[in-house]
Parts: C-alpha cells; structure tokens; sequence
C-alpha cells in the first residue's frame, strides 16, 4: 500500500502543479499531461483487472487502485479543459476587438480567430486522444 499512496501523492502534486501554473506551460506539455494521465489510467485499469482475479486481494488494495484510477482520468479531464483555456487565451484578443471600432473598420478579427482556432484544433487532434480533443472542443 506505500507505493499506491506515493502514487496517489504524486497525482497530486501534479495536479496541483497544473492549476497553478498552467499559464506558463507550453500547451504541448499540457497534452503530454492528458496523454501520460490517461495511460496511467489504462495501466490501472489493467493492473484492478489482475489484482481482481487473485483471490487474496483486499478490498482496501482494490478501493486505493480505483481511486487512483479515477485520480488519473480527472487529471487528464483537468488538464483538457486548462488546454482549451491556454487556445481561448491565445484568441481572445481578436473576440475581445469584435464590434469595436477596428471591427467596424474592415479588420478581419473574426476569421483571424477562426483560422487561429483552426489551427490549434488541427495540432490537437494529433497530439490528443480522440476523447480528450473532444472535451476540449466542446470547452472551447
């Protein structure tokens, strides 16, 4: 049970260092952060599967296994979603320009921030899971 605690904390630290300082990462570390959550998540779930099997394992192992599971997926989710903020961030400063004087004047904001959101969506489909990119589209 020590290694499944240390586990615990380490999701934890990483969570938190994730909130705090999502700002300053590069969005391709924030995705290596959902791809590596949600491996350890599938490794996991393999992991419950064979302890399930064995006939001694205790239902105090297999509770610290699935909460340590669902410990990865919401990293991942988290992660996804502070994702989907650092795009938003990145064209925010066109939308916020919308029905101002510039927009009134002919600039292009609108499609400037559509061809940037095409963009990262295009990258991120590559970099993310097919669940995750989902989840960041809707956010976004």
């Amino acid at each position: 049970m020590p290694m499944m605690k240390e586990m615990k904390a380490a999701q934890q630290r990483q969570t938190v260092a994730l909130e705090e300082g999502w700002k300053e990462m590069d969005v391709e570390k924030i995705c290596a952060t959902v791809n590596d959550s949600f491996r350890m998540q599938d490794k996991c779930e393999e992991l419950i599967d064979e302890v399930v099997d064995v006939k001694d394992a205790s239902k105090e192992l297999c509770d610290a296994m699935d909460d340590l599971c669902t410990g990865y997926v919401e990293l991942a989710v988290s992660a996804s979603k502070l994702c989907a903020k650092s795009v938003l961030l990145d064209v925010e400063p066109y939308l916020s320009e919308v029905f101002t004087s510039k927009w009134e004047d002919g600039e292009e904001l609108v499609s400037i921030a559509t061809k940037t959101l095409q963009d990262w969506f295009q990258d991120l489909a590559v970099w993310l899971p097919e669940y995750f990119f989902s989840k960041l589209v809707r956010e976004c």
